[in-house]
C-alpha cells in the first residue's frame, strides 16, 4: 500500500522520484507531421495516433527493456499503465490471459482497457478469461471534469474510441515531445478529435509510442509494460 501511494505521490507531482537511467539512450523523434494539432491556451500540441487491432501486452516491470528493444517485434505500439516504486502494477494486470495484479479501487485509476473478443473501456474490473485488461486512468468523455492538484505539463499517451476504431494517441508540446498538455485538459482533447471515450495510460518521461509511419517516442525512465501491435497476415 505505501508504494502505492508513493506512486499516486510522484503522479501528481507530490513526491518525486529520482529517474532511472534506461539500458540504451531512447531513439529520438524524426520530422514526421502529426495527425492533428490542437490550440489549448497559448500553447499548441501536435497529436500523433495509430490505428489498433491485433494487441499483445507485455509485462516489463522487472526486466524493464526499452522500447525500441521491444518494438523489434512490434509493427507500432505504446507503453501501458503506470507502476509503483517497487516495480508493481498500480492494479490489475492481464496478460496472455495471466493474472499478474488484482484490481485495486482507486478514484484516479478508475478504468480498465480490456481485450477479450473485442477491445473494450470499462470503470468496472473486467470478468475473465480475458486476453489482457489493464488498470489505468483516468478514464475520460467530453463530460468529464477534472479537477487535478499539482496538475503538471507532460506527454500524454491515450488509448481510446472514435466511433468504432480504436487508436493510441500520443499528445505533445508541438516542439517539445517530451512535454504536453494538463491532465484536466484532456476532455478537451477528446472533444476537439472526435474521441468518444478514452483511458490516461502512463506518461511523461515514462512512456513511449510507435507508429506505422514513422513517429518514435522514446522514454526517459523505464516503462512498466508495453502494447505490442502487429498486423494480421
Amino acid at each position: 500500500m505505501r508504494a502505492v501511494i508513493l506512486a499516486i505521490l510522484a503522479f501528481f507531482g507530490i513526491l518525486t522520484v529520482p529517474p532511472q537511467t534506461p539500458k540504451t539512450l531512447p531513439q529520438q523523434t524524426p520530422v514526421v507531421k502529426p495527425n492533428a494539432q490542437v490550440s489549448i491556451g497559448d500553447k499548441t500540441y501536435a497529436v500523433y495516433w495509430q490505428k489498433i487491432s491485433h494487441l499483445t501486452l507485455i509485462a516489463n516491470f522487472e526486466k524493464q527493456r526499452t522500447s525500441s528493444l521491444l518494438m523489434e517485434e512490434c509493427t507500432y505500439g505504446a507503453n501501458g499503465g503506470f507502476y509503483t516504486t517497487d516495480d508493481k502494477p498500480i492494479g490489475l494486470f492481464i496478460a496472455d490471459g495471466l493474472l499478474l495484479s488484482s484490481a485495486k479501487i482507486n478514484a484516479t485509476f478508475n478504468g480498465y482497457f480490456v481485450k477479450k473478443n473485442n477491445f473494450a473501456l470499462t470503470r468496472e474490473p473486467p470478468q475473465e478469461p480475458v486476453e489482457f485488461a489493464i488498470q489505468s486512468g483516468p478514464y475520460v468523455t467530453t463530460q468529464t471534469k477534472l479537477n487535478i492538484r499539482n496538475d503538471t505539463f507532460a506527454r500524454r499517451i491515450l488509448v481510446g474510441r472514435s466511433g468504432s476504431e480504436w487508436r493510441f494517441y500520443a499528445v505533445t508540446e508541438k516542439d517539445n515531445t517530451f512535454s504536453g498538455p494538463l491532465l484536466s485538459d484532456l476532455p478537451s482533447f477528446l472533444e476537439e478529435l472526435d474521441i468518444d471515450e478514452a483511458l490516461n495510460l502512463d506518461g511523461g518521461s515514462a512512456s513511449a509510442f510507435y507508429s506505422e509511419n514513422g513517429i518514435r517516442l522514446g522514454e526517459l525512465t523505464p516503462i512498466g509494460s508495453f502494447f505490442c501491435g502487429k498486423h494480421q497476415q
